[in-house]
């Protein structure tokens, strides 16, 4: 298998157990909504600002 196919599969893991904690955490329906669309859209970026933003976190 290539590398790129590892790291891509990988990703599409990683995005759907995201999106899973967002769609079952206690935000706003339009919070969830938003986030999701920026998982979708901007996967690594994403990944790392639910890291540090997303619920749960100390502000």
């Amino acid at each position: 298998m290539e590398l790129a196919v590892v790291i891509g599969f990988l990703m599409l893991l990683l995005d759907i157990w995201v999106v899973w904690r967002i769609f079952h955490s206690s935000a706003g329906h339009w919070n969830k909504t938003i986030w999701i669309a920026v998982v979708v859209l901007l996967p690594l970026f994403a990944h790392v600002a639910w890291y540090i933003a997303g619920p749960g976190r100390v502000r």
